[in-house]
């Protein structure tokens, strides 16, 4: 009887070790599943991550692409449009500058245009040429490039020219400042009566906004520059009365200017209405 009922529990055990293994089994082959699941799915957000991260990089390449292109373009049209190496200068410069804003995030690409060479006709149906424009969400400029070596004497008039100078009354028109710039070659000194930049800057401007009044129906401000860049060998005495135009005399003095019309200076125009100028300043050329 002993035997019997020890033989029972024996069966029993190994009848519940074997029920054990099965239900192990299902429990490792469900382990498995979820784990195969589990990897399946990590797997899976891995590619899309990964593609997620290239769409990203390609997007940025293409906008960067764009960006390049663009300034190269601006670039090509000074190879195609300047003959003038004193507006080239000023427009490569210019270029930097714009790249510095853009990498210092005070301006997106778009917010600074910068126009070489734009021909326009004046009231009396002449064409005028402006050096430069540079539209800013703080106003537009116009840039008058002078690329002039030696002693520059602004706004010289038939009043201010002092005892040492007392010929020069006699040669000067009385009503008008006038340019002298003084410097010397191999044969001798050298004495160029350049006229009035300050004048002619001003009179573009004029131009340039009674333009865009009559065409945009927009009235504008615009801000006139006279940018002596030689550089070397270059010294400007500024004589004149005139407090309507910026004088600069150097890129660092340029630079200075633009990036403290950016930093401090309101914000007068969108990116749309910047565009819009650019749009309409584009086709003003009368030039063939």
């Amino acid at each position: 009887m002993a035997y019997f009922i020890l033989s029972v529990l024996l069966v029993g055990c190994v009848a519940l070790f074997i029920l054990q293994i099965k239900k192990n089994k299902k429990l490792g082959v469900r382990y498995e599943q979820e784990k195969a699941a589990i990897k399946e799915k990590h797997q899976t957000y891995l590619e899309t991550a990964v593609t997620n991260y290239e769409n990203v990089i390609e997007t940025n390449k293409i906008t960067h692409y764009e960006e390049i292109k663009k300034l190269k373009k601006e670039n090509e049209d000074i190879r195609k449009n300047y003959r003038n190496r004193g507006e080239i200068i000023t427009h490569k410069f210019l270029n930097h500058l714009k790249e510095e804003f853009i990498h210092e995030n005070l301006l997106e690409l778009d917010e600074m245009i910068i126009m070489p060479n734009i021909f326009i006709l004046d009231e009396n149906k002449n064409s005028r040429q402006l050096d430069h424009l540079i539209i800013l969400p703080q106003g537009l400029y116009l840039i008058e490039t002078k690329h002039w070596k030696g002693q520059i004497v602004l706004g010289m008039t038939k009043d201010n020219c002092g005892t040492k100078f007392s010929f020069l009354p006699k040669i000067l028109d009385s009503s008008k400042e006038e340019t002298l710039v003084f410097n010397k070659d191999d044969s001798g000194l050298i004495v160029k009566n350049y006229g009035n930049p300050l004048s002619q800057v001003l009179d573009s401007a004029r131009t340039l906004s009674n333009y865009i009044n009559s065409e945009l129906g927009r009235k504008v401000w615009i801000n006139a520059l006279v940018f002596f860049n030689y550089e070397k060998k270059q010294v400007v005495h500024d004589w004149s009365t005139n407090n309507k135009v910026t004088r600069v005399t150097s890129q660092i003095e340029l630079a200075r200017f633009f990036r403290n019309e950016v930093i401090t200076k309101n914000r007068k125009y969108t990116t749309t209405e910047i565009n819009e100028i650019k749009v309409n300043l584009e086709n003003v050329n009368y030039i063939d």
